[in-house]
C-alpha cells in the first residue's frame, strides 16, 4: 500500500511563529482495515521509518528544506517512535472491520529562525497491518 500525504505549502512565517518542536501543519492518516477474521482481538498499523539523526522522534528528511521535520502521531497527537503501532479504537469483529486513525505532522525543529531553509520536506515510512 502506498499513500502520499501532502501537507501543502507551509510558509516560513508560520514556521518562525511556532516554538521549537511545535506542530506547524498536520493531516489525518486514516487506515480502513477490512476482512479481519472473527477471531481478531486487535488491529493496528505499525510504522517503521529512518529517524532523523539529531531529532530521533521525527522522520529523516530527504528533501531540500531545513528546520522542519515530519512526525507520525496517534489521534491524540502523541509522537510515535519508529516501530510503534497505533491500534484501532473501533474493531468490529462481526463486520470484520477496523479503523486506525493517525496523523502526519510537520514540526519546527530549528533552534533559530536562521536555521530555517526554504524547500521541500519529504520522508518515507513503511506501514504494516498488525492483527492479533
Amino acid at each position: 500500500m502506498t499513500r502520499t500525504v501532502d501537507l501543502g505549502n507551509i510558509t516560513q512565517g508560520a514556521i518562525k511563529a511556532a516554538g521549537q518542536n511545535a506542530s506547524v501543519a498536520n493531516k489525518p492518516l486514516v487506515f480502513n482495515v477490512t476482512a479481519c477474521p472473527a477471531s481478531t482481538q486487535s488491529v493496528g498499523i505499525k510504522f517503521d521509518y529512518t529517524a532523523d539523526s539529531t531529532h530521533s522522534q521525527y522522520l529523516a528528511n530527504t528533501g531540500t528544506g531545513a528546520g522542519v521535520l515530519l512526525g507520525i502521531t496517534d489521534d491524540n497527537d502523541a509522537l510515535l517512535t519508529t516501530g510503534s503501532t497505533v491500534n484501532a479504537a473501533n474493531l468490529d469483529t462481526k463486520a470484520g472491520t477496523a479503523t486506525v486513525n493517525a496523523k502526519v505532522q510537520a514540526y519546527r525543529t530549528a533552534a533559530t529562525d536562521a536555521d530555517i531553509t526554504a524547500g521541500d520536506i519529504a520522508s518515507t515510512a513503511t506501514v504494516t497491518v498488525d492483527m492479533h
